[in-house]
């Protein structure tokens, strides 16, 4: 009975894993701004914690996209860094799978 138990346990750890991998998304931003993007971070709305740059090395021209990997679908604050040292800072982004989230000149 115990060794049930146990095998039933692990099961649905592993369909629970297997469950929160599939809800991550891949989210495209399009650049729809005038700017050259060099940083992307994110972090939860209204949070001051933010996460590692989300481009690397590269960056993102106007009219390019980049996609982010592996991201739960939500609301997002992002902040962006342009080459030319403008800060924009987008508050509550809906960052959903399977759409391209938009980035133009009114939101910086």
């Amino acid at each position: 009975m115990q060794a049930y138990f146990t095998r039933a346990l692990c099961a649905g750890a592993v369909l629970a894993f297997a469950a929160s991998a599939a809800i991550a998304a891949d989210v495209e931003i399009l650049n729809a701004s005038d700017r050259v993007i060099e940083h992307v971070n994110i972090s939860a709305v209204r949070s001051n914690q933010w996460g590692p740059d989300q481009l690397g090395n590269k960056v993102v021209p106007p009219g390019t996209r980049f996609t982010i990997y592996g991201i739960q679908p939500g609301h997002y604050d992002l902040r962006l860094l342009m080459k030319d040292g403008t800060q924009c800072i987008v508050e509550d982004a809906a960052l959903v799978g399977d759409k391209t989230w938009e980035l133009t000149n009114r939101h910086c």
